[in-house]
């Protein structure tokens, strides 16, 4: 009997041993829990570095799936590899990303290209603009010989010297307001007959550094035998006495010999000379009013 209670007190220590096996593990403390996750993570980490390879689509290692997707074909450096930095594309680390170091370093050299590029563009445009009639400076005719430029038309005029004074031997030509062409005709400018002036354009026509002549000079170019040109007049819409008399503004006051035919108190002294096939009479000053057009021979 006692044999026999013995051996039904192993075989219930053998079903005991038998339910608290392996395969009913008991449930970890919070301790093993937190060392399992991190041990699977680990695992999971090296599971997916190694199956990333050079070139393939996959995430990086350390990505996790939420990751954003790669293209599919990306091109590739010439090295074997293609980088990609938070989903976009690069040909080199570290990567342009949007608000890194490399990003922001780029953007101020590209910025810093594209303002001295448009600095220099507006510098270039600016310097090779032409200027307005407002800041426009007149420039000094050029005389080279006795031949004068214009620089203002281009205009070429002959002079002579006579005693101290050059004077021009053809009408001026350079165009004003308040000048016109004797019958509307430019080619009196080229025939040196110049344009017809009034009194305030005259004044303000010759080049720089010339001007018209005073009594004094005239009545010297006149001994010196100062050739005359047949200019004509315009008076109102007329004008008459072309190749008949010549007619030429200077800057002499009225003096009382003068021949006067002015009745207003804006007069000015002309030289009149008559073609001897005209008329048969010496050169002399006439007082006329400045509103009338005559010619303009300039002197230095």
């Amino acid at each position: 009997m006692k044999i026999l209670q013995w051996s039904i007190f192993s075989a219930l220590l053998s079903f005991a041993a038998w339910g608290c096996s392996s395969e009913n593990p008991a449930k970890p403390d919070d301790g093993d829990l937190g060392k399992t996750s991190s041990s699977s993570a680990v695992s999971a980490v090296s599971s997916s570095s190694a199956a990333v390879k050079p070139g393939s689509s996959s995430a990086k290692a350390g990505e996790s799936s939420s990751s954003v997707s790669k293209p599919e074909d990306p091109l590739s450096s010439s090295s074997g590899y293609t980088y990609y930095s938070s989903g976009y594309f690069c040909w080199s680390e570290p990567c342009d990303v949007p608000g890194s170091s490399a990003a922001v370093s780029s953007s101020s050299a590209k910025t810093s290209s594209s303002s001295s590029s448009s600095s220099s563009v507006k510098a270039s445009s600016s310097s090779s603009a032409p200027k307005s009639s407002s800041s426009f400076t007149q420039q000094p005719p050029i005389l080279s010989g006795d031949i004068l430029t214009d620089t203002r038309d281009g205009m070429q005029y002959m002079t002579h010297l006579i005693g101290s004074v050059r004077w021009m031997t053809q009408g001026l030509c350079f165009a004003v307001s308040g000048s016109t062409y004797y019958g509307d005709n430019e080619m009196h400018c080229s025939d040196g007959y110049g344009r017809l002036y009034t009194y305030a354009a005259a004044a303000g026509a010759c080049p720089a550094g010339w001007r018209l002549p005073s009594r004094a000079e005239v009545e010297d170019a006149l001994d010196n035998g100062l050739e005359a040109i047949y200019t004509g007049r315009g008076s109102g819409s007329d004008d008459n006495f072309i190749d008949q008399m010549g007619f030429m503004w200077t800057s002499a006051a009225p003096a009382s010999g003068d021949n006067d035919n002015c009745s207003t108190a804006d007069c000015g002294v002309i030289l009149i000379q008559n073609n001897p096939d005209y008329k048969i009479e010496p050169p002399f000053f006439q007082i006329d009013s400045y509103s009338k057009r005559f010619g303009v021979r300039c002197v230095q």
